[in-house]
């Protein structure tokens, strides 16, 4: 498949004076406009497709606003060589322009409607150019790598290999003119198992995405549990939209040097940020000192009926002046000795940064010139502050200290450790045996129940419970929880109650969650979990776009006489389900305030669209976890480019279900929760016993490397 930069350049398709041929078609002649046949003037309604001749005006126009939206896409000048505006020189082989005319014959109702495409119509220019994009770029017209609306969304039996072999059918994928209904949707090949306490749905394996009920025994902290001073610290300030994340204590995070160290061959090979590690928060005070004017028509009775004199100096009203407090952090320079105290607006997530390419080609130097590399627990001091009684930092020595540095945080993100245990019981002894404690009761001793935590140190971050954090799901697990999300429907059905809609979850969607708890079983030590409250976040503009949608063919199945009254409400009613409805975000006891999200965006809850009696929440396994969300990366006109950066995620699965992006638009976009957390997440797969111990470890694999 050609990329959009080599499209581009091809003449033959982007010709000089202006027109756009595309140079193959997918199109089928069997799928054409049904009705054809202008009916008898005599008619009062009508109802048939107008085939567009190529001298009329809307053909020309439609043309015309194909041609300059495809010039966008990819990436070409608004005019042509010839400064001729970009045209479609013609719709592909097979492709028939129309026109539905439907209604009274002196005034119908007008469609306008492209086919050609195997098992659909295009409805406007906008639903075209993005299988028209494809037909231009994929030489083997592989429709599995078309990302049009419709071509997208087909099963892939129905999408077929280059030679029209149909591929084995997908899970969950509706037939044509079957309504899509829960029971269908929550079919699957999952294994079903019961718990012992029967809250989980159709468990596949321990470490997969599971829909259970919560146990309202539960404790959460800052409710019946006493939250750790620290998590309180840390997660209860409310953030105002905008505003930028605070960072935690022992977080791993990207640090911008006052003045960068400069490659003295190479200009541009600058090391601009140090990973470094915060030690402790700090609030910096300024204070601005500001005279109050006096109030000249305030004066004494005396002094209004005396003659004019001078006042005596008084001291200076201080009420005009303003206190002014800013966030700041004590640092420790990752692979380092040096500590400093540095602003806020100095520090960014890690996993939002990248590597300047201008550093991989650096002079190393010699072994020699980096003796610390040969002891144990010896590390360099560079000067990155810049000191004044200190010599500026060397870049020879400073971009091995980096690049240690940066493997010693590589090794990091796989690390995580649990913090601050505790224990659902009230019962002194079994709170006791939660926590690990031996209690001698011979054998009658009763096995341990879960153990809960309040904290996790997870790779470079910091997370409570209670946190929102980003989740990495693959499409095979958004489609395991589609299943088990509608298999709660069907299980939550009355009796003779019709099938409920199913609930459709976006593949390409960014999913999070409040964590209400962090738990593991001591029967299976180092198998943890996370379960809590699961949302999608979703453009506002693309849940309109949808909204509307789905208003239209609800419309339309309306005014459809020819379907019986049964069938129309079933079809209804599983178009309206498969529309999430955004919820408006309140904390709950004892959590943190839901973080505010960059403004043209929603939060929609899974749980919401269940409507069940029996609140229900998402259990995965901590290895689903991308980590903290950070909002205040996103911005409102992000909108745009989330949507094309979905489009320009990795075809491999293997691939997309861990990208690891090193693109700086793609890493800030997940980072911000806007796209997806497999786009760039942590890599914890190892417990370590403490934070101290992953530190170490990471700087002592740094230096065997």
């Amino acid at each position: 498949m050609l990329s959009l930069e080599e499209a581009a350049k091809d003449e033959d398709i982007f010709r000089a004076d202006g027109f756009i041929q595309i140079p193959r078609s997918d199109g089928d002649p069997n799928y054409g406009p049904p009705n054809t046949v202008i009916p008898p003037k005599t008619d009062p309604e009508v109802n048939y497709y107008h085939v567009f001749g190529h001298e009329e005006f809307k053909y020309d126009t439609w043309r015309s606003s194909i041609g300059e939206q495809l010039a966008k896409h990819f990436k070409l000048p608004t005019l042509s060589r010839s400064n001729h505006k970009w045209k479609l020189y013609d719709f592909p082989q097979n492709y028939t322009f129309t026109e539905q005319r439907k209604g009274l014959a002196l005034d119908p109702r007008t469609d306008a409607y492209v086919f050609g495409c195997r098992g659909h119509r295009f409805r406007s220019t906008k639903e075209c150019v993005e299988h028209f994009a494809w037909l231009i770029r994929d030489p083997n017209m592989n429709r599995a790598n078309c990302r049009c609306k419709y071509c997208y969304k087909l099963p892939r039996s129905s999408l077929g290999g280059t030679d029209d072999t149909p591929k084995k059918a997908a899970a969950l994928t509706k037939r044509k003119g079957a309504p899509w209904s829960a029971s269908a949707a929550a079919g699957g090949p999952s294994r079903k198992k019961k718990a012992a306490n029967g809250d989980e749905v159709g468990i596949t394996a321990e470490t997969s995405v599971t829909v259970r009920g919560v146990d309202m025994r539960r404790l959460v902290p800052g409710v019946s549990i006493a939250s750790v001073p620290q998590r309180d610290q840390e997660t209860m300030h409310e953030l105002k939209r905008g505003e930028k994340e605070r960072f935690r204590v022992g977080e791993l995070v990207w640090c911008e040097l006052d003045e960068p160290v400069v490659d003295p061959t190479n200009p541009k090979g600058q090391i601009t940020s140090w990973p470094a590690i915060i030690l402790d928060p700090a609030i910096d005070l300024t204070v601005t000192l500001g005279i109050a004017a006096e109030d000249q028509n305030s004066k004494t009775s005396l002094e209004a009926v005396s003659a004019p004199t001078q006042r005596a100096d008084s001291p200076p009203n201080l009420g005009g002046s303003r206190v002014q407090h800013s966030m700041s952090y004590h640092v420790n320079f990752y692979g380092t000795l040096e500590k400093a105290k540095v602003p806020e607006s100095s520090l960014s997530p890690y996993l939002g940064g990248l590597i300047p390419d201008g550093l991989m080609d650096s002079y190393l130097g010699s072994r020699e010139d980096h003796p610390w590399l040969l002891e144990e627990n010896e590390f360099p001091y560079h000067n990155l502050t810049r000191q004044p009684d200190r010599p500026t930092p060397d870049f020879t020595k400073s971009i091995v200290s980096f690049g240690h540095a940066i493997e010693a945080t590589a090794v990091l993100r796989n690390f995580y450790s649990l913090t601050d245990a505790y224990s659902g019981s009230d019962q002194p002894e079994a709170v006791l045996r939660d926590l690990g404690a031996s209690i001698s009761q011979g054998d009658h001793q009763p096995p341990p129940g879960l153990r809960y935590y309040q904290g996790i140190y997870f790779g470079l971050e910091r997370i409570w419970v209670g946190d929102v954090v980003r989740l990495r799901l693959s499409i095979s697990d958004i489609r395991k929880l589609q299943r088990q999300l509608n298999a709660v429907l069907v299980a939550d059905k009355q009796l003779n109650a019709p099938d409920p809609a199913a609930i459709v979850l976006d593949e390409d969607g960014s999913f999070v969650l409040q964590l209400a708890a962090i738990y593991e079983d001591p029967c299976k030590p180092q198998t943890v979990r996370v379960a809590g409250e699961m949302f999608q976040i979703m453009e506002q503009s693309k849940f309109n776009a949808l909204k509307l949608e789905k208003e239209a063919l609800i419309k339309k199945l309306e005014e459809n006489d020819v379907v019986d009254a049964a069938t129309q409400q079933e079809e209804i009613k599983a178009l309206q389900g498969r529309l999430p409805q955004p919820n408006i975000l309140s904390g709950k006891p004892g959590f943190p305030p839901m973080p505010p999200l960059p403004q043209g965006f929603v939060m929609i809850s899974l749980s919401d669209r269940l409507k069940s009696k029996v609140p229900r929440e998402i259990a995965l396994s901590v290895g689903h976890v991308a980590g903290r969300i950070y909002p205040s990366l996103g911005k409102h006109s992000d909108g745009p480019r989330v949507a094309e950066q979905i489009r320009q995620k990795p075809v491999d699965k293997k691939v997309a279900a861990d990208e690891d992006t090193q693109v700086d638009l793609r890493a800030r976009l997940s980072v911000a929760g806007l796209l997806s957390g497999c786009v760039k997440a942590m890599r914890t797969t190892v417990h370590a016993w403490s934070r101290s111990a992953s530190f170490k470890s990471g700087l002592t694999v740094a230096k065997i490397k």
